[in-house]
């Protein structure tokens, strides 16, 4: 059963997993839902927005919110923001998971950190990691001294204790919708589309929560364009570089429709990254990258499409997935029109493979733009999802080699391209049969590749064309 696009479950089945720095809040978030949903360091530190993952209960799901180590009455900016996300993850949640270190025993910041739990008036559930330790069982009792109920012992590195989690955590789990992300295989060849030769057939699969990866350069305003969207202040901003250290998802509702947002690390050259947690941050924004339906690729506008952005709109392009380019921070620029003509030139000269890039402009700080990038992002989808008839892409092929036909073998024997059909979407592909596909040169598919192009409409995605040898596939086949 599907859930209609214009009904977004509404559900609060939350559970807050709060704690000091480095107490193994990221472990265990990461042992419950099954996977590496957040990164995980000895440094401290290295969560500083909210995580969303759910963790599967049976027929029923507790969405879990990882958040950034609380210091109480640390006055630095950086950590009062980051205080004041996992403040606003607690009162989002219905319930509040309190990690504790039972190596360390209670801290002094254990103690307020408990104390501004209880203002909360929420279920909390106190979970003591590390209780593997010869320290953990001297300092056990110690831990009542919190005033909660009695405590769960886990062990994050040994995957220990966990049933006993996950027991606790039922009594908030909610049946919820949720469907696999992505659509069946086609069939091969999309036998369904040659049995409707005439119609562009459009593939009724949209995901209840379409998933819009958000890359670039640090301090390009990633985090601050989320925020916007969302309406929230989900994801620590500032004028600091390097805020966000690994991929951060948030759902979002716009117009009944269910968004994805992934917020990435800012990515630089690879020569210049030298520390092992931006590293893991680097893999975490590119492993994004390969789960998106959409790719935002978002510029500051004062320094557009520097070499770090043609390497990461290179590697979206390469992966087939639809690329958007934003101008951020496009109130502050003077010379507008020499920046649009620089970006269209480049976007022509970089990616020619892709026509017609979707380039929006936009201020996230201010809000002025944003809206603009929705119609894109639905619009490229639509596209990277498309299904054409076998009839359409026949008659195609026939004018073109009408107009146009293939140069000759070596040898100088002729090229036969003999049947066209699409053999899979997202991206689209298709194959044309032929007697000599060896000998089809890149420069006369690339002629049938901007045909279509203009033919059916598939400006601004990649597709792929390729030759295979043989007949009609169809030909002997019952119709």
């Amino acid at each position: 059963m599907t859930n209609p696009m214009n009904e977004i479950p509404n559900t609060n089945n939350k559970v807050a997993v709060i704690g000091r720095p480095n107490v193994g809040k990221s472990s265990i978030f990461n042992r419950l839902v099954g996977y590496k949903a957040a990164l995980v360091h000895d440094q401290p530190g290295i969560t500083r927005d909210r995580k969303y993952a759910e963790l599967k209960i049976g027929d029923e799901s507790v969405e879990l919110i990882d958040t950034a180590g609380f210091e109480e009455g640390e006055k630095q900016v950086l950590t009062q923001r980051m205080n004041d996300i996992s403040s606003a993850a607690m009162a989002e949640a219905v319930a509040v998971m309190f990690v504790v270190d039972g190596a360390a025993g209670v801290t002094a910041a254990d103690q307020g950190l408990a104390r501004l739990i209880k203002q909360a008036n929420k279920p909390v559930i106190l979970v003591i990691n590390k209780a593997d330790t010869k320290a953990a069982n001297e300092n056990m009792y110690n831990f009542y001294s919190l005033g909660f109920d009695d405590p769960i012992l886990v062990s994050a590195a040994h995957n220990a204790g966990f049933s006993d989690v996950i027991e606790a955590l039922k009594p908030f789990a909610k049946v919820t919708h949720n469907v696999d992300l992505e659509p069946q295989e086609p069939a091969p060849y999309f036998e369904d589309i040659i049995e409707d030769e005439d119609e562009n057939i459009e593939a009724p699969y949209r995901p209840d929560w379409m998933r819009v990866a958000i890359v670039g350069r640090p301090n390009a305003g990633k985090s601050t364009l989320v925020n916007r969207l969302t309406g929230e202040s989900r994801m620590m901003t500032g004028d600091e570089a390097g805020l966000t250290r690994e991929s951060n998802s948030t759902r979002w509702e716009h117009d009944g429709l269910g968004y994805e947002l992934i917020d990435t690390a800012g990515l630089r050259r690879k020569a210049k990254i030298d520390d092992v947690v931006e590293k893991m941050s680097a893999s975490d924004a590119i492993h994004s990258v390969a789960k998106a339906h959409v790719v935002v690729l978002l510029l500051d506008a004062n320094h557009p499409f520097e070499f770090q952005d043609k390497t990461i709109a290179a590697h979206v392009v390469g992966e087939g997935k639809p690329l958007i380019i934003a101008l951020n921070k496009w109130d502050s620029v003077k010379n507008k029109d020499e920046i649009l003509d620089e970006m269209n030139f480049m976007l022509e000269k970089e990616f020619s493979q892709v026509k017609k890039v979707p380039l929006v402009t936009m201020s996230a700080l201010n809000g002025k733009g944003v809206e603009t990038l929705m119609g894109p992002i639905e619009e490229l989808y639509r596209l990277w999802n498309i299904r054409i008839g076998a009839g359409k892409l026949n008659r195609f092929l026939s004018d073109a080699v009408i107009g146009h036909p293939p140069p000759l073998t070596k040898d100088h024997k002729p090229v036969k391209l003999k049947f066209m059909a699409q053999t899979g979407v997202r991206p689209p592909t298709f194959k044309i049969w032929c007697n000599r596909p060896q000998a089809v040169h890149v420069s006369y598919l690339r002629y049938l590749s901007n045909g279509m192009r203009q033919m059916f409409g598939l400006e601004g995605i990649v597709f792929r064309l390729i030759t295979e040898a043989g007949d009609n596939p169809y030909s002997t086949k019952k119709r």
